[in-house]
């Protein structure tokens, strides 16, 4: 039996600090298939950093 795939989205807004650990936490989970974010107009690096999140 194959495993369920879950796709994980996360809403965010000025969360530069705190999205790449959130990111890292979604993807350590096996189910998790893809993980996307939804950058809220942030005023920070928010979007860049998810980018470079793996």
């Amino acid at each position: 039996m194959t495993e369920p795939e879950v796709c994980v989205i996360i809403a965010a807004r000025n969360a530069a600090r705190t999205i790449a650990v959130a990111i890292a936490s979604a993807l350590r989970e096996p189910e998790v298939a893809e993980v996307v974010v939804v950058d809220d107009a942030s005023t920070d690096d928010t979007a860049k950093v998810a980018r470079a999140a793996d």
